[in-house]
């Protein structure tokens, strides 16, 4: 009989048995007339209630919980821990692997007394204040308008309870209130997509309070009940589900393909080069607006991207061989000067992005006068890329997903790195590489499901 990778006879019982010293665990192998079996513990505890006999009659099932053994102390956790539990202790190791070990638990505790008048505080902040903070959160995503109706629909649907704390509002109340106001507002012509709209806002906002630390709404607030009239709940990061979608490999050729060339009032525009730093330079739509030729190292084939806010953390991302094809013609064109945003759109922002720029490396600060500047001319900009977009995917046949070009890279690019042997860890290798963190790449990247063949194709896209 053949034997397996893990078998008891060639790897011997010394790993099996340190693994149940260090996680304080009980086993013996056993056999007899009928076979092999196994008597072990499931907890530290070594009570009747905690034994537990295999049903396991041959090798390979004497092998497998071998396997399953080492496997489970290797990960840090118990034999009878489920995935759920499993899944939030990762999640502590995760969070413990840059703290300082030479900090006594005194001083933990002392530090968190310190914090807990502060962590109450913001836990339980009222509704109104919580929904300008969110407001103030998506002014830099959206454009003006629909600030304003995300505004509005947050303050009908909100408006009983705005002077109350936001953790205490529960998801039945929030059912309750949008049945209500169809019920209402069904006789004022509210067609079933103007309740979609209410809904989707009140989604996304709930989302980024469960995704703010420590969390403003409840982790077990149900989200997902909250329904839409159409039937057709979009799934994308802004509406706030688990979910992602992402631009499949034709779709983002399209896009790239109808990024330059006239709108249909004559303008000359070309939207390529930022685009494709979203598809294929991990940048957030903030981040390309403001990237600049002299962020590209070419010998060492590297991008040194910045976060939008001044004086933010700095980040390294590979060139691509496919977006070195589609940039090096824009670079050499500018001779390396300036930024990659269209002729208009730079002329309009960069000024005011130099000028600030300046000041903070001189001062760490920038004068209330020039932030101001920038920041109306980069809403003017924004709105003129977001613009773009739903013209491209109009004019292609397409719905737009919010942020989808970084998203794609996100989920074609783990897809890579998982099959490369050479990244052992490929959420730290892609953390960093999009600057993002660990719950954000669960959230949206990690769990889709794309194939080898689609990752080859995705990055070999030149327009």
């Amino acid at each position: 009989m053949a034997k397996a990778e893990w078998t008891l006879w060639q790897n011997g019982k010394a790993k099996q048995k340190k693994a149940a010293k260090e996680m304080g665990l009980q086993y013996k192998w056993e056999s007899d007339r009928k076979g092999f079996k196994i008597l072990y513990f499931t907890s530290t505890v070594h009570s009747r209630a905690n034994r537990k006999f295999t049903n396991r009659k041959t090798e390979e099932a004497v092998d497998k919980f071998a396997k399953d053994l080492c496997q489970n102390w290797n990960g840090g956790k118990s034999v009878d821990m489920t995935e759920a539990e499993n899944h939030q202790w990762q999640e502590i190791k995760n969070e413990m692997s840059n703290v300082k070990d030479d900090i006594t638990v005194l001083e933990i505790v002392r530090s968190w007394k310190k914090n807990q008048k502060y962590l109450s505080q913001f836990t339980f902040k009222d509704v109104q204040s919580c929904i300008d903070k969110f407001i103030e959160h998506k002014s830099d995503e959206v454009g003006s308008d629909q600030v304003a109706s995300i505004k509005r629909h947050l303050d009908l649907v909100f408006s009983p309870w705005l002077g109350k704390s936001l953790y205490s509002v529960g998801g039945a109340e929030i059912l309750s209130r949008m049945d209500d106001l169809w019920r209402q507002k069904r006789m004022q012509n509210w067609a079933k997509e103007t309740y979609d709209k209410y809904a989707i806002s009140v989604k996304a906002f709930l989302k980024w309070g469960q995704d703010q630390e420590p969390s403003l709404v409840d982790s077990k607030f149900p989200i997902r009940k909250l329904k839409l009239k159409s039937g057709k709940d979009n799934t994308t990061h802004a509406f706030g589900v688990d979910h992602i979608k992402y631009f499949s490999t034709d779709n983002a050729y399209k896009i790239l393909d109808t990024s330059t060339g006239w709108d249909k009032q004559g303008r000359s525009f070309d939207w390529l080069p930022i685009l494709a730093m979203q598809f294929f330079g991990a940048c957030r739509p903030s981040e390309s607006m403001l990237i600049q030729w002299s962020q590209f190292d070419w010998e060492e084939n590297q991008i040194h991207v910045r976060k939008r806010k001044f004086g933010g953390g700095l980040r390294q991302v590979e060139i691509k061989p496919n977006l070195k094809e589609i940039l090096w013609l824009y670079f050499e064109r500018a001779k390396g000067k300036g930024g990659l945003l269209p002729s208009k759109c730079g002329a309009k922002l960069y000024p005011a992005f130099y000028q600030c720029q300046k000041e903070f490396s001189k001062r760490k600060k920038i004068t209330p006068v020039s932030r101001l500047d920038f920041e109306k001319k980069y809403k003017s900009v924004r709105d003129s890329a977001g613009q773009a977009n739903n013209n491209i995917a109009k004019h292609i046949g397409i719905d737009w997903i919010y942020d989808g070009p970084r998203h794609s890279f996100g989920t074609y690019r783990y897809s890579q790195l998982r099959s490369d042997n050479k990244y052992q860890d490929p959420k730290e290798f892609l953390e960093y590489e999009m600057g993002t963190g660990l719950s954000s790449l669960d959230k949206n990247y990690i769990a889709a499901k794309v194939k080898p063949k689609q990752v080859e194709k995705y990055f070999s896209i030149t327009a």
